[in-house]
């Protein structure tokens, strides 16, 4: 415990003080002062380190930017809930309606997409579906994705197949 305080006392000193003098005392301890003394030598003090504030600020902002990044919103459920898997639709028109279910809500700045065949054809307005028009008749393949702000793809659901028909009238001649 004493030593304790004798580093104590050095380090005070040399922060308050140009110059440190030690010394040992009849009882044999050894003592710090910013005062001098007939028996003490003087210390070189070096300089106490610094650092830069701005630095330090820095280093929190970069901090404070990954734990938002950590805490950005997982989704935990995203899928089509209809038309099912392997379902046959008549269509004239080639329309395709797609309904889809997430869990939690998309977050502000994310985008649902619906992709047909691997392309981006159309995007999910109002948060559960989407209409496809024009698609011509025969077997598609169909999913949809989760894009954030950054247009990265955060979920993906499972794809699905569908096969779409269209009315012909067959004539002989």
């Amino acid at each position: 415990m004493r030593s304790f305080l004798m580093i104590l006392l050095f380090v005070s000193s040399a922060v308050f003080a140009e110059k440190v003098y030690q010394w040992t005392d009849p009882q044999g301890n050894v003592v710090f002062s910013d005062k001098p003394h007939p028996d003490a030598k003087q210390i070189d003090v070096p300089d106490l380190p610094s650092f830069d504030t701005q630095t330090t600020n820095t280093k929190k902002t970069a901090s404070q930017t990954t734990k938002t990044q950590t805490n950005k919103l997982v989704y935990t459920s995203l899928k089509i809930i209809s038309p099912k898997n392997e379902e046959t639709i008549w269509s004239n028109q080639g329309i395709i309606l797609v309904s889809v279910e997430l869990q939690p809500a998309l977050a502000q700045g994310d985008q649902l997409w619906v992709t047909l065949d691997g392309k981006k054809v159309a995007q999910i307005q109002d948060g559960k579906q989407a209409q496809l028009s024009n698609i011509d008749r025969g077997t598609h393949s169909l999913q949809v994705k989760i894009v954030d702000s950054r247009n990265k793809v955060v979920k993906t659901s499972d794809s699905i197949t569908v096969f779409l028909h269209k009315t012909t009238v067959n004539q002989r001649s």
